[in-house]
């Protein structure tokens, strides 16, 4: 471990603190007149895997120049660097675990130079194990896109998949689904598109604009498309009323033996792909052959349902109505959570949104130990929400299931007041938004208002998101995840997808309980242990269409599986085909052969908000300045 301490000039040093200011004569001594008072604050964020990030601000009216020493691996000192110059009420962030850095007044170094040195210590324990000393999962339901910015090893593996690899090979049929899409992005991040025999693009964010500028914005992705030699393209925006988004994020790629589905939470914008935590899942599915149930299981009945909902043009309907029907999904790792816009009764209301969540869970029997655990929820934008529907009706799907004693029923068990106590929202902090790898920038991909986040019967609620298990402290949040954990952290099951927290997403319930109102367009995937574990043992689970990523967690599964079958043969105790873990905890609990680790950024239980959080809201003007200078308003401290 290490402490660092600030160095002045005459030999005086002190120990930083969790937040000190320094000035003329304190520390005594340093008392040069071109210094203010309180001229630097310094200021503790968090730990960055190896790192330890501070903030370094200029309270003073005398630029400070900054340089850095990088420390060598035979110990010796580096040449200074010159890294910023640090205006009046400018700040930046320091990483001085790895480097010496000095600051001084410019024209008066060797008077005014101060520095920030890391020294050993073993007086300070570590709270959580590090994450970056554990070697990365390889098995789990779904991975975590890759982010520019963070330490190499939240970036290995099943942490740092892309999308490059996952749309890959000779397509013939390509859908992409999503809410915002560059095209441009887009075809750089997947050029294998621009080969694909027909191209279907689905977007959300252009059906609420002038007929005009949509027709504007159309015939400009046209053009790229052309550009790129793309043959064969179509643009289709599904209809949602005013309070609906068509919102999903998906590729359905069809190739000559298969297809293959990826499902994830990113937009398809530079910000989103490149610097914030999001989550991806995907599996290729074989043509049905003659072994093949010649029903739709129920993974392609969901799927066909959600394809004829999009009321796509009339050929890419037929097309994939043709795949659903032609494609084995029986092998499916998890059961696919749709949403779609329309007041769904009967039958119907049980396949789509919190309904669909509750229906499937009620069928799972659960150990004991989750009776009464907690409900997660994270998300990047919140609606305007009642703790009737809250509490009362989404709490209540997320908490479906049996136990094993007695088969008693977990709703029913689930003390549902006080709420901070059965549901968490993990939700990022001010602080979070503004020291990210954006800045406050980041903070308008997480809509949430302050009408909505500071109702009263949230606050109890939240839960810092924090990124420590996948090195994400500085990738803002943007991907979805629920799941129902123990104190120990073990899930009950785990979901991933587009869906935010709101009745938009999820749905809410009318007429006494008997309709189911969604106002839009939804994609996740909710995984179980007993769905995973059939899924490794089904005789497609390894089936690829095209050439696989360099990590496929879900392969790794199915080895883990065999080696707790080859245990159980051999006479050994055989625990539980599968269970759920969240990162940090490859050594506790069940039999590592049988673990799956679920790659959530945040912990498991997750931190309380301290007495200084604040929950990000878009809509409110938040003092300070971000990791790049800038204020709430992106106005640059420094003009």
């Amino acid at each position: 471990m290490v402490d660092f301490s600030m160095v002045f000039p005459g030999g005086a040093e002190e120990t930083l603190s969790q937040c000190r200011v320094f000035g003329r004569g304190s520390p005594v001594g340093w008392s040069d007149p071109h210094l203010s008072k309180r001229h630097l604050e310094l200021k503790f964020i968090e730990e960055l895997g190896e790192e330890t990030i501070f903030s370094l601000k200029n309270l003073g009216q005398n630029p400070l120049i900054i340089e850095r020493q990088q420390r060598q691996h035979d110990a010796t000192a580096g040449a200074w660097e010159f890294v910023d110059l640090l205006c009046t009420e400018m700040a930046t962030i320091l990483q001085p675990s790895a480097s010496d850095y000095r600051f001084y007044i410019p024209s008066r170094q060797a008077a005014t130079a101060v520095t920030l040195a890391a020294t050993p210590s073993n007086a300070r324990p570590a709270k959580r194990a590090r994450m970056q000393d554990l070697d990365p999962p390889r098995c789990s339901p779904f991975g975590l896109l890759k982010v520019e910015g963070i330490p190499d090893w939240a970036n290995k593996d099943c942490l740092g998949m892309n999308l490059k690899e996952l749309v890959s090979g000779q397509i013939r049929w390509a859908m992409v689904s999503n809410y915002m899409i560059n095209m441009k992005l887009l075809l750089r991040l997947c050029p294998a598109l621009c080969s694909a025999e027909d191209l279907l693009i689905a977007q959300g964010d252009m059906s609420k604009q002038s007929p005009e500028l949509r027709a504007a914005m159309l015939q400009h992705q046209k053009e790229l498309a052309a550009a790129a030699g793309i043959g064969k393209i179509t643009f289709h925006q599904p209809y949602v009323s005013s309070w609906g988004t068509h919102h999903s994020k998906a590729f359905f790629l069809e190739y000559a033996t298969g297809v293959r589905i990826i499902i994830h939470t990113a937009n398809l914008v530079h910000g989103d792909c490149t610097y914030k935590s999001q989550a991806v899942w995907f599996q290729d599915f074989p043509w049905k052959d003659a072994a093949s149930s010649q029903t739709l299981s129920p993974f392609g009945k969901a799927l066909l349902d959600y394809l004829m909902a999009l009321q796509l043009p009339h050929p890419h309907k037929q097309k994939a109505a043709a795949i659903c029907h032609a494609c084995d999904f029986s092998a499916a790792s998890g059961h696919l959570i749709p949403s779609y816009p329309g007041s769904h009764t009967g039958s119907a209301m049980h396949r789509v949104g919190h309904m669909a969540v509750r229906s499937l869970l009620s069928r799972e029997t659960l150990p004991a130990r989750f009776a009464g655990a907690p409900v997660l929820a994270q998300c990047s934008s919140l609606g305007s929400l009642t703790p009737e529907w809250v509490f009362d009706e989404f709490t209540a799907s997320l908490a479906a299931g049996r136990i094993d004693a007695g088969h008693q029923a977990l709703g029913a068990q689930l003390n549902m007041f006080p709420p901070a106590s059965q549901f968490q929202l993990v939700w990022p902090t001010v602080s979070e938004v503004q020291h990210s790898i954006e800045g406050f920038a980041a903070g308008g991909s997480i809509p949430g208002t302050a009408k909505n986040v500071n109702k009263p019967f949230l606050q109890p609620c939240w839960r810092r998101f924090g990124g420590q298990p996948a090195g994400r402290q500085r990738a803002s949040p943007h991907l979805k995840t629920y799941t129902r954990h123990t104190s120990e952290g073990e899930m009950a099951w785990t979901m991933m997808g587009s869906h935010n927290l709101s009745k938009a997403a999820w749905g809410t319930l009318q007429k006494k309980g008997t309709q189911l109102s969604i106002l839009s367009y939804e994609l996740g995937m909710l995984f179980t242990p007993t769905v995973l574990a059939a899924a490794a043992a089904h005789r497609h689970f390894t089936f690829k269409a095209t050439q696989l990523p360099r990590c496929n967690p879900l392969h790794d599964v199915q080895h883990s599986l065999q080696a707790s079958a080859e245990l159980e043969q051999a006479g050994a105790s055989a625990p539980a085909l599968v269970t759920f873990w969240p990162l940090g905890t490859h050594e506790a609990g069940a039999s590592a052969t049988t673990r799956v680790v679920v790659p959530l950024p945040y912990c498991l239980p997750p931190d309380r908000y301290n007495s200084e959080d604040v929950p990000w809201t878009v809509n409110v003007f938040h003092p300070g300045i971000d990791s790049h200078g800038c204020n709430c308003n992106g106005d640059s401290e420094a003009e």
